[in-house]
């Protein structure tokens, strides 16, 4: 994991919160210039509503702002109510939304 993380450009970080050798939440942070990405957010069913998700979110954009990033985005489904709640809750708002198409039978 750690060779495909350092493969990614611009820098990126990888967080992750463990409870011995078990990942409880993780995360990929990516800093470009002014702007840092999250991806792959994700907390262990056992360890939700307990403020890892959070915690990491905070923890992965402090990281992003000490590189120079003043604002940040992420994607999430909009189904995914727990995660738009936590987001909205930490100030991120909807800007758009977007969808896939493929061809028939592909």
């Amino acid at each position: 994991l750690s060779e495909v993380i350092g493969a990614i450009q611009p820098e990126a970080g990888l967080f992750a919160l463990e409870d011995g050798n078990e990942p409880l939440a993780t995360l990929i942070c990516v800093h470009d210039g002014d702007l840092a990405g999250l991806f792959e957010v994700a907390t262990e069913k056992s360890a939700r509503k307990q403020g890892h998700g959070r915690n990491l979110i905070l923890s992965a954009l402090k990281w992003a702002r000490l590189r120079g990033a003043r604002e940040a985005w992420l994607q999430v489904e909009a189904g995914n109510a727990p995660a738009l709640s936590l987001y909205r809750s930490l100030g991120f708002e909807e800007v758009y939304r977007y969808h896939y198409r493929r061809p028939p039978g592909a």
